[in-house]
């Protein structure tokens, strides 16, 4: 992990030093691997991603849309380098705040679209069409969105770590 600093923009006197281990775990570890896991999905297996997490094995791959995929990856590998690399390297709690609010904005656009590929908000809710594997890929994103949620609420912040919110 990048060593944590305080970011070199901001005052340390009013700014937050200290991002409690768990959200640092989660953010800087966790999401970034299991991020690069569907940038690899993207780029190299379009259609298991399409089959097995994107739609539950209800829309089949269409190979001229490769190149969708490809910026999927992307973008996917933006919000990995973003984890460990920006978040992973400062304390700023702003700057922390900022980027898991977009990467939230991102979420829920992701729970959209995975709605509209099975059908809708029942089907997608549907835990008895749910694989293992769709099980496991809705708990961890779902697990993520609560983190950034926990976070933009301040839950498990100290007295310290909520100085500068707001100042």
């Amino acid at each position: 992990m990048p060593q944590l600093k305080p970011s070199p923009n901001t005052n340390t006197n009013t700014t937050n030093t200290t991002i409690p281990f768990f959200y640092r775990f989660t953010f800087t570890v966790i999401e970034p691997l299991t991020t690069l896991y569907g940038v690899v999905m993207a780029l190299f297996f379009p259609e298991l991603l399409m089959r097995d997490y994107f739609s539950r094995g209800l829309v089949a791959y269409a190979p001229e849309t490769k190149t969708l995929y490809t910026q999927i990856g992307g973008l996917w590998a933006y919000f990995a380098w973003n984890g460990y690399f920006v978040l992973g390297g400062v304390l700023d709690r702003e700057l922390w705040r900022r980027l898991l609010s977009g990467m939230l904005v991102g979420d829920f656009i992701y729970y959209f679209a995975a709605a509209e590929a099975v059908g809708g908000w029942a089907a997608f809710l549907d835990v008895s069409t749910m694989s293992s594997l769709d099980v496991l890929q809705t708990a961890v994103l779902a697990y993520m969105s609560l983190a950034r949620v926990l976070f933009m609420l301040g839950v498990g912040m100290t007295e310290e770590s909520a100085k500068g919110k707001g100042e």
